[in-house]
């Protein structure tokens, strides 16, 4: 293609005028008006059409191109409009010398444009399309924002075939710094501040490819018509167009010959862009450009989906909150008791990095917080506001304050009103950093979380405003509530108990049941209950509990067992679990390792780390190396229940002649000791008859924070004809679950321990997936008045009301 060497051609007709900024000279432009006469072409017109700008002005495409041509730009050109103002088309004859060519098409008030380009010999979009849906795949399996940005950077430099490409988000003065960066020499490092500012000015609201900032521009001409408004140099951004002054400046200082901007837009607003840059001359096909726009838009998605979530797990653990502080003696508002007590609630609510509670009876603050005459500045502030509603401040500086103490411009502030005469506010204070290029401290989704946590705790004021005044029936509804907590505790022991009782026999290692190993588990549970009752359901120290179940195990363990363990106690909810673990360490310790033989050692320590949690390690030496490993059911026990149950961790390794096991217990559930340590029927059994009538087409989900509860589920709902099980402990991975495959049917536990799983229930009921709650509260009706109307199963699982259920579901819709 002949390059164009008079950038004045045609300037000496008054009819046309040229273009402020040049084009891409690997291209061809054509602007077409309402009536499709050629009102814009670029200086390349010679080699693509065989005519001269300004023998093409003013005239009609059809004298030009063949009409099966201009007929596909037509008809292509008139499904754009303002909101998806590109598309683009391959494969158009344009005839000779042109040939096929590949086009992109803008539209920009009347007119439209058409960018032509040299056509794939063999157009790839389909493959690039596949690409783009199995590397989308794996970015939705991230959780955090810094690792889906990782694997999104990745995913372009795949594609796109660039040295570097970055990710930045889009503040309120330009490109912040990199999200992530993925990249090979000689372009690894992250754009210099002032490439980002040039890209800033730069076109950024569509992907914008420089294919080589070295090569000379060519003109773009314009006709000349009255009433025709002269146009936008870079009307809607076209790819073809080249750069502005600083930014070619820009890249040439940074070694790049070759840079690409792909926008990132979230719920239609532009949220952020790919920066691609190369050290060479780098064209992309109009088949990849397409793959890679298809990405972005995807990608965005991605993102709104990811707050979506966000703002249901916050929604969740708000119920859960509100139900918590109802559940508890209605305190003095004006005591510290709200913040000290329930700020790791509040935190994974709205994650905040201090609280301030301003009251009629003081100032209570916890945390990261303003201080002195600031914080009484800021407070006066927020009382002659006399807010309403939920306040989010992006930096204090926003509302004019200033302080020498306090880093007000790197400090973001929620503001939550508790009380009608807005004499009660809670203040949440996040540390954002004093970057001015930062984009808003608070996301949608936040905005969200700020609001149901305020709902909750209004709820929870409210509840507690009433119950001052006492009365019988407030007075009932307590005992009620603490009936209904008592039978959902009994009942989550008989599940376990239910669980063990298949699983000790279905994994015994021979035809017979292992009912020595049955009786210890419900021993050891019976015990482990025990204690708890005797501490009032309180914390118990760990060292005190493992000498008495040593002794209990072998009169003679505790003369041949270490203990370092301090005074460090474990919490009510968590006891069970470190009993069972401890439980199945010792029946192994004495069938197959340290207890079993005479010259055998057991050492236990326990150590408080710094950061709150507790490492466990139990070590046995001197054990006889022919004897078997712990029965299958032991060691799923030893190793899952602290990580499933707990989100903690475990390990265990095996030597010739030593055992060492691991654990982490984190920091809620452990704390150190303040002073020194002084039935409902489960129903009929499993039949294959009873099987035949409903089936489980499919795969089944489970929701449960109890492994053996959920272990004894999953059995059940296999017998029942699911083809896959996903156990879920936490409403985020049961989320996650579901992004993932086809649910047939999902079991839902209604209290989790430290969350509900309101956000899955929302989340099936909304999909159409068949589902059940299970609870041992039963149908309550205040329990379960946030959740959809979905069937409720009583634990322990009964599979008569299992049946019940797929009858309700399945048996339904064959009909």
């Amino acid at each position: 293609m002949r390059e164009t060497t008079d950038r004045n051609q045609g300037s000496e007709n008054p009819d046309i005028s040229m273009a402020q900024t040049g084009v891409q000279a690997h291209g061809l432009v054509l602007g077409a008006g309402a009536d499709w006469s050629i009102v814009a072409v670029s200086g390349t017109s010679d080699a693509w059409l065989g005519h001269p700008p300004d023998a093409l002005l003013g005239k009609s495409f059809g004298e030009f191109l063949p009409e099966a041509a201009v007929h596909r730009l037509r008809s292509q050109s008139q499904v754009l409009t303002e909101l998806d103002p590109v598309a683009r088309l391959q494969g158009c004859d344009l005839g000779m010398p042109g040939g096929v060519a590949d086009v992109t098409m803008t539209k920009s008030g009347g007119d439209a444009f058409f960018e032509f380009e040299a056509a794939e010999a063999i157009p790839g979009l389909a493959t690039e399309l596949e690409q783009v849906q199995r590397l989308i795949r794996r970015i939705s399996q991230k959780v955090k924002l810094s690792d889906v940005a990782i694997e999104a950077a990745r995913t372009v430099r795949a594609i796109a075939g660039f040295d570097r490409v970055s990710l930045h988000r889009l503040g309120p003065n330009g490109l912040t710094t990199a999200l992530a960066t993925a990249g090979q020499s000689p372009l690894s490092a992250d754009p210099s501040a002032g490439l980002l500012k040039a890209h800033t000015n730069a076109p950024l609201s569509h992907l914008h490819l420089l294919a080589d900032v070295s090569a000379e521009l060519v003109p773009l001409y314009l006709l000349r018509e009255a009433g025709r408004v002269g146009l936008d140099p870079h009307p809607h951004h076209l790819s073809s167009l080249g750069p502005t002054p600083e930014l070619q400046d820009a890249l040439r200082q940074a070694g790049a010959l070759a840079a690409m901007t792909l926008p990132i837009r979230v719920r239609d607003e532009l949220w952020g862009v790919f920066l691609c840059h190369n050290a060479r001359a780098h064209e992309l096909t109009v088949g990849k450009r397409s793959a890679l726009e298809l990405f972005a838009r995807l990608f965005g998605s991605e993102l709104e989906r990811a707050w979506d979530r966000a703002g249901q797990l916050a929604r969740s653990r708000a119920v859960m909150l509100r139900d918590r502080l109802m559940g508890a003696p209605a305190p003095d508002l004006a005591a510290d008791w709200l913040l000290g007590t329930y700020s790791a609630e509040m935190t994974a609510i709205l994650p905040h990095d201090g609280a301030v509670l301003l009251t009629t009876k003081g100032v209570f603050a916890r945390g990261n917080v303003p201080h002195g005459a600031f914080l009484d500045t800021f407070a006066a502030y927020i009382a002659r506001r006399e807010l309403k509603d939920v306040l989010l401040i992006d930096r204090m500086t926003d509302v004019g304050l200033t302080s020498e103490s306090f880093d007000v411009a790197g400090t973001a502030v929620a503001a939550l009103p508790l009380s009608q005469n807005k004499q009660h506010v809670l203040l949440l204070f996040r540390n954002v950093g004093s970057d001015p290029n930062r984009t808003k401290s608070w996301s949608s989704w936040e905005t969200l979380a700020a609001n149901a946590l305020r709902a909750s705790l209004l709820d929870a004021l409210l509840n507690w405003s009433e119950v001052s005044h006492g009365s019988a029936q407030e007075i009932q509804e307590d005992q009620q509530r603490l009936i209904a907590e008592l039978d959902h505790r009994v009942r989550n022991v008989l599940s376990t108990i239910l669980g063990m009782v298949k699983l000790t026999g279905a994994k015994a290692d021979d035809s017979t049941f292992d009912v020595q190993a049955l009786q210890a588990r419900i021993q050891m549970l019976t015990t482990a209950h025990d204690r708890l009752a005797q501490q009032a359901w309180g914390w118990i120290n760990l060292g005190a509990h493992l000498t008495h179940e040593m002794r209990l195990a072998q009169p003679a363990a505790a003369q041949r067992a270490v203990l370092e363990c301090g005074d460090i106690e474990v919490s009510p909810s968590a006891f069970v679990t470190v009993s069972m673990v401890f439980h199945e360490l010792l029946r192994n310790a004495q069938e197959h390792g340290a207890l079993q033989g005479a010259e055998g050692q057991i050492t236990v320590s326990l150590t408080y780390a710094d950061e709150g949690h507790v490492e466990i390690v139990w070590t046995e030496t001197g054990i006889d190396a022919s004897n078997p490993r712990p029965r299958r059911l032991g060691l799923t026990l030893i190793q899952d229940a602290i990580p499933y149950e707990l989100q903690g961790a475990a390990s265990v390794d095996f030597s010739d002649d030593r055992l060492v096991a691991r654990f982490r217990l984190p920091a809620e559930h452990v704390r150190l000791q303040s002073e020194p340590s002084t039935g409902a029927e489960s129903g009929p059994g499993i039949g294959g008859a009873a099987l035949d009538a409903v089936r489980i087409d499919g795969a089944a989900l489970i929701l449960e924070d109890n492994l053996m509860v959920s272990l004894d589920a999953a059995m059940l709902l296999r017998e029942a004809g699911a083809t896959d099980v996903y156990t879920c402990n936490s409403v985020e991975s049961a989320l996650n679950a579901l992004d993932q495959g086809e649910i047939s049917f999902a079991l839902l536990d209604v209290d989790l321990g430290s969350e509900r799983s309101l956000a899955v229930a929302e989340q099936v009921w909304n999909d159409g997936i068949p589902a059940a709650l299970a609870t041992g509260y039963g149908s309550n009706p205040k329990i379960l008045a946030d959740f959809p109307p979905l069937p409720v199963i009583r634990k322990p699982y009964s599979f008569a009301d299992l049946r019940k259920t797929l009858q309700h579901y399945f048996l339904k819709s064959s009909h």
